[in-house]
């Protein structure tokens, strides 16, 4: 038990390594470099890029039972390869969303009462945020194309509001601790958060899973598959 223990911990070490790495853009951007016009492109890289290493970070965990015959480093990078090309298109259409939202909430000055309308943007900010920890975790159990993750992962919002809020609330607490220890960043505290999500969240996936095997609901195309 202890042995299992210890390589878990040495396992999402790696990982939480190799996350960093991946990052390495978004890192500088936000340590070095104020945000300010002319900087905005390299955010922006580092926002793209940070896609593909959250996707390959959780494909990694859901395939961790491979480890005793593969390695930590070498399952990343195939799930970096897998991912990559997919993730860029897929995070465009979250990236886009975000920035219509910070947008609307910078013409809120020129309604009338844009208090009145403050809490209805907060909700659709969460909505996007959470649609898109949904959406990470559709792509890495089907084969799917974009549109598909859109309408699965508003299913999974309304079909699931508890697991929706578990989504919300668990980022508020681990962000809060991380910022209050930012030691647990170096200990792997992201990528222990992706595997208690995607073991959290596995049961949901498997009932899903027979619930449109059943009702041959046209959520998957592989003809369409973008994930390669």
């Amino acid at each position: 038990m202890l042995n299992k223990a210890t390589t878990f911990l040495w396992a999402m070490f790696q990982l939480n390594l190799l996350f960093a790495v991946s990052n390495i853009v978004a890192i500088v951007a936000v340590i070095v470099f104020p945000f300010h016009l002319i900087t905005l492109p390299l955010y922006l890289a580092g926002l793209f890029l940070l896609v593909p290493s959250m996707l390959a970070m959780l494909l990694t965990l859901k395939r961790y039972d491979e480890i005793e015959k593969s390695t930590i480093v070498a399952l990343y990078m195939r799930s970096y390869r897998e991912e990559f090309k997919g993730s860029l298109r897929f995070g465009m259409w979250y990236i886009l969303g975000a920035a219509v939202l910070l947008g609307a909430y910078a013409a809120l000055e020129y309604f009338p009462f844009p208090i009145a309308l403050i809490p209805l943007y907060m909700l659709l900010m969460i909505v996007l945020y959470v649609h898109f920890i949904f959406a990470l975790l559709i792509r890495i159990h089907f084969i799917i194309d974009i549109k598909g993750t859109w309408r699965l992962g508003m299913y999974c919002i309304s079909k699931y509001p508890m697991v929706a809020l578990f989504i919300f609330g668990g980022t508020l607490i681990i962000g809060a601790l991380m910022n209050v220890f930012p030691i647990l960043i170096l200990l792997g505290a992201v990528p222990l958060a992706g595997y208690l999500l995607t073991m959290a969240t596995g049961k949901m996936f498997r009932e899903i899973a027979i619930i449109l095997k059943a009702n041959k609901e046209d959520f998957f195309d592989e003809s369409k598959n973008d994930s390669q």
